[in-house]
């Protein structure tokens, strides 16, 4: 039997609006007959969508969540078609891109900038903790997440973590400071902004630092590379970052690196759902941004 799309219009309208009263409303039909049309898809599909809730209101199921994700693409694509019938150029595609708190602006800007090229595609940015990241991309508010951290395959298993990139730590300074006369190894003090205790390089960066016999005063830890490459670029003291973080200030002099850690490297992954109607087009972003091939 063939998808009725007309029970289906229903359901999306309903998820979309968080209610069927508005759902009722726009539609000019009863309440009943909204609920009858999601039952009689439900049955079709022989899935449970819908569940509702006295305090909570509507909750949406995981099928439920996927399957409004392919209504989504069902019926933009008619919005498409018909603006297309209509002689005008295709509506735009969204893709929503989840960025880790802190994340490399070079990297994320690296990601994106193929979008830039299209005339049908525009994006979105929501920078947030991992965990409320993850729960966006579960719940079909994110299509994509960059992260510097990966996401176990047994916890979720609708989840694809890809390694696209990795970049060795350097310790770099500002190009206008003061050259300081001691050298690198003979124990020098000197004030040093970090990553904060929480990035996962922390305790590999700290056991480098001894290894190095680097006597340096930590004055500022951060989690943002951006502000860390800010830091650096103060002048008020030396910094430890991932490469990519300062490629420009590196390539026009603004920053020089006195030591490249090549047994320290940051790595930056890419995490989107399986069996989504957009897999493809992320995958396709996600092969142009690999630079560890």
């Amino acid at each position: 039997m063939n998808l009725n799309y007309h029970h289906l219009l229903y359901f999306w309208n309903v998820v979309k609006n968080q209610s069927f009263t508005k759902t009722s409303e726009k539609l000019r039909v009863s309440q009943s007959t909204v609920s009858d049309q999601i039952r009689q898809l439900e049955d079709q599909l022989n899935m449970t969508l819908l569940i509702r809730e006295k305090r909570k209101g509507i909750s949406v199921t995981d099928q439920g969540k996927m399957v409004y994700s392919y209504a989504e693409k069902i019926f933009g694509l008619g919005d498409e078609l018909k603006s297309w019938a209509q002689g005008h150029k295709p509506t735009f595609k969204t893709i929503r891109i989840g960025a880790l708190a802190g994340l490399s602006r070079n990297f994320q800007f690296r990601f994106i900038e193929p979008l830039l090229e299209s005339d049908s595609t525009k994006f979105e940015v929501i920078t947030g903790d991992f965990e409320r990241l993850v729960s966006l991309l579960s719940s079909f508010d994110l299509d994509v997440i960059l992260s510097t951290k990966k996401i176990a395959s047994t916890a979720h298993q609708s989840l694809s973590t890809h390694l696209i990139a990795k970049s060795h730590l350097v310790l770099v300074e500002s190009s206008a400071r003061k050259k300081i006369s001691h050298k690198i190894k003979e124990n020098f003090e000197d004030h040093i902004f970090l990553p904060s205790y929480l990035s996962e390089l922390r305790p590999e960066i700290e056991a480098q630092l001894k290894k190095e016999k680097m006597n340096l005063f930590c004055t500022g830890e951060v989690d943002d590379i951006a502000l860390l490459r800010l830091l650096a670029l103060s002048g008020k003291g030396l910094c430890i970052i991932p490469e990519i973080g300062v490629q420009n200030e590196i390539k026009e002099k603004r920053l020089k690196v006195i030591k490249k850690f090549n047994s320290l490297q940051q790595s930056f992954y890419a995490i989107h759902r399986l069996g989504y109607h957009q897999e493809s087009q992320i995958e396709e972003l996600i092969q142009k941004l690999d630079l560890t091939r």
